[in-house]
């Protein structure tokens, strides 16, 4: 009988003991889950580190610069779509189409230059690097538009001569635009590099 006693206490003792040892590695894996939660959570939390006060400086600068690159490439698709209007040639009306689309291009342009504008007065993080990079590729299409569309109005303009009266003066208008504009590409880039950007007029 006292070996039977001795048998069920030492049975008991086992099971005791692999309770506490799975009791401990549950806590264990429990623990471990909530470090990886923890990590997991700060890592997704992490934001962009803070602009300098200088960098804000010059996407603000940026982004005027943008603004009004655009605004030109808007004035020049005007120009050549008032020049080409009512053409009597084919090449003529495609001038025209293309400063419509030109204009509609600078417009846009300019309207995410103004939200750049916008953001670099709320906001502080790195994100606007990339934000400026937009918008300065949006000005550069635009710029690039407005530059086609001139080419082809003064080759349709120079070869008919039903031209309409004053379209010269207007493409003229046009031309100054493109050059204000290119100056104002070229400040912008400028901004933006310095503020840790890669922009590129090329």
């Amino acid at each position: 009988m006292g070996n039977l006693r001795n048998r069920r206490v030492l049975l008991a003792g086992g099971f005791a003991a692999v309770i506490v040892s799975l009791a401990v590695a549950g806590l264990g894996a429990a623990n471990a889950d909530s470090l990886t939660g923890s990590s997991g959570t700060a890592a997704t939390g992490t934001e962009s580190a803070p602009l300098s006060a200088a960098a804000r400086a010059s996407l603000r600068d940026a982004a005027r610069s943008l603004a009004e690159a655009s605004e030109t490439a808007q004035d020049a698709g005007q120009n050549v779509s008032r020049a080409c209007r009512g053409a009597d040639t084919q090449a003529g009306q495609d001038a025209a189409a293309q400063g419509a689309d030109a204009e509609q291009a600078g417009e846009a342009a300019r309207a995410t230059a103004r939200q750049l504008l916008d953001a670099t007065r709320d906001a502080s993080d790195a994100s606007l690097v990339a934000q400026a990079e937009e918008a300065f590729a949006a000005a550069r299409s635009a710029m690039v538009s407005a530059r086609g569309a001139v080419s082809s109005a003064q080759a349709a303009v120079a070869a008919n001569p039903n031209a309409r009266s004053g379209a010269g003066r207007m493409l003229n208008g046009a031309v100054e635009d493109l050059e204000s504009g290119a100056a104002e590409m070229a400040a912008a880039q400028v901004s933006i590099n310095n503020a840790g950007g890669s922009v590129s007029l090329d």
